[in-house]
Parts: C-alpha cells; sequence; structure tokens
C-alpha cells in the first residue's frame, strides 16, 4: 500500500467514471473492501449498502467474540463452567453491544465532519459518498478487531482505507482526504480526555 499521501490535484479534467464501476454481491466487497482499489471498483448512489455491511459485519463479529470468550472461559475454568452466566460477564456483553450501537450512530457523525473537511476543500462528491468510503472503510476494523492484540490496532487501517476511499470519491488529493479522515477521530479523542479530566478532579476533590 503506498502510504505517500501527496498533495496532487486529482480532477480538475478526470472524468466522473462512476458509470465504469462494478456492481458486486455482499461476499465479493467483503472479498475487496481490504484493498484500497476497492473505492475504484465500487462507488454507489445510497448508503444502505454500506450501511448494512457494518451492521451485518459488525453482529457477526460480537458473536464471534462472545464464542471465543466462552471457550476461553470454559478453558480456564477446566470445563466447569464456573463464570459463564456471572455478572462479569452479562455486563461484558452488554458493554460490547452498547459500543456497536454507539458505532452505528458514530458512522453518521464521522462522516458528517469529514463530509464538512471534505466541503472545505472543494471536494466533488455528495454526503453519500463520504459516508460509503468511511463506512465501508470501517468493515475491516471490525473484523480485524476479533483477533486479539492484532484487532487494537485495526482502526490504523481504517484510516488508510478512508483516506482512499474520499480522495478517490471526492477527487482530492490524499492528504486532504487524510486530514478529513483523521480530524473527526482527533476530535473525539479531546473530548475524551477533556472529559476523564474533568470526570478525574471531580471525583478527587
Amino acid at each position: 500500500i503506498d502510504l505517500a499521501f501527496n498533495e496532487q490535484d486529482n480532477s480538475p479534467n478526470i472524468q466522473n467514471n462512476s458509470q465504469n464501476k462494478k456492481t458486486l454481491n455482499f461476499f465479493e466487497k467483503i472479498g475487496k473492501v481490504f484493498a484500497p482499489s476497492f473505492f475504484q471498483e465500487v462507488k454507489e448512489q445510497s448508503i444502505l449498502p454500506s450501511f448494512l455491511m457494518f451492521i451485518v459485519v459488525g453482529v457477526v463479529a460480537i458473536i464471534l467474540n462472545f464464542l471465543f470468550t466462552l471457550l476461553m472461559r470454559s478453558f480456564y475454568t477446566s470445563g466447569s463452567g464456573l463464570g459463564i452466566f456471572s455478572i462479569a460477564s452479562v455486563f461484558s456483553r452488554f458493554f460490547l453491544v452498547a459500543i456497536f450501537i454507539l458505532g452505528i450512530a458514530s458512522t453518521f457523525i464521522y462522516s458528517g465532519i469529514s463530509h464538512f473537511i471534505v466541503y472545505l476543500f472543494k471536494g466533488q462528491g455528495k454526503f453519500t459518498d463520504t459516508y460509503n468510503a468511511i463506512t465501508y472503510s470501517l468493515v475491516p476494523s471490525e473484523i480485524i478487531s476479533i483477533i486479539p492484540l492484532i484487532g487494537m490496532l485495526s482502526f490504523v487501517y481504517s484510516l488508510i482505507l478512508s483516506t482512499y476511499g474520499l480522495s478517490e470519491y471526492h477527487k482530492i488529493s490524499k492528504g486532504k482526504a487524510f486530514t478529513a479522515a483523521f480530524v473527526p477521530v482527533l476530535l473525539v479523542a479531546i473530548v475524551f480526555i477533556t472529559t476523564a479530566v474533568i470526570l478525574f478532579y471531580s471525583i478527587k476533590f
């Protein structure tokens, strides 16, 4: 993957090639969405396909995560099954589902902020393009997150994919696309850290 986010302008005289985009089924998309070239092959006029893929893959990831946790607990308890239905287990499952629901909402917030930045950069696409670029880019993150330790770094890869997606759909440079993809993450990090600091000092004093 070429990570050199150059500032070369992708458009003024590049014709709209949306008619050349392929129509892929769900499983073909799953197989291709890990590659930046996915956005050269797929461009859709609705957010529904990417939205549904995000939900389906997310649900499957939660189920696999639950089964893996169940397997590990049964292994460490020597088959006794103790703790499988404990309060901690129920809470962890509830927390995972809550995070997933927040994740669905965050695709719209993330895309909204990114699209505003793309608009400032005079991108050529619509909000639908931004949403699809962001949401399809998050699908590999959902899949990779199943893998222990490696899953923690999955969002970095999704950030790279969204950079390519935004650049392709909006005909802007990789540098501008990366800015549009990264700024929402930075804003969330600032809000999270600020909130954590406020809560820490409010509890401490």
